[in-house]
């Protein structure tokens, strides 16, 4: 089991950067090990992921960032400034599942909410699968609101 101390270490080793095109090959791999459980939330297909690594690319380049450890990608997240005039989107947010709960999508994820606040945005919403547990109680640490559902997806808004 990893102490507070540890992960504060393996934390502060943690890079984030923008995302290369380059890196998407290896964002594949880390979405499809991320979604094993979560089959009905994903993308099926490296092709289909890939158009969705694009579309997220496309939608806001500087607030797509990886999370690196030693060179080696661990994470990802796609903060969008430009969704709303007010609001920001977190459109994905994926965190390998061999590194997680060390901090590194803290890390990321705190990185990608300054970058929505820094861009000038007062809210910040995001959609989330209903049988994400793990993920819907991590939003709601951070203060996300539960604000409705449609399907299999509820929707979370925070004020930045």
């Amino acid at each position: 089991m990893e102490s507070k101390n540890s992960k504060t270490f393996l934390a502060n080793k943690v890079k984030i950067r923008k995302v290369k095109k380059s890196d998407f090959e290896k964002l594949i791999e880390i979405y499809q090990r991320a979604y094993q459980n979560l089959k009905e939330y994903a993308e099926e297909g490296k092709e289909n992921i890939l158009k969705y690594l694009n579309w997220l690319y496309k939608q806001d380049k500087d607030g797509f960032l990886v999370a690196t450890l030693d060179n080696n990608i661990v994470g990802f997240i796609c903060a969008d400034k430009n969704w709303t005039k007010e609001r920001g989107e977190i459109h994905e947010f994926v965190v390998d599942p061999n590194y997680q709960n060390l901090g590194i999508g803290k890390f990321l994820f705190e990185r990608a909410l300054l970058y929505l606040k820094e861009s000038g945005k007062k809210y910040v919403g995001l959609w989330v699968g209903e049988k994400n547990i793990k993920a819907k109680n991590f939003y709601k640490k951070y203060g996300f609101e539960y604000k409705g559902k449609i399907k299999v997806w509820e929707k979370y808004l925070k004020k930045l």
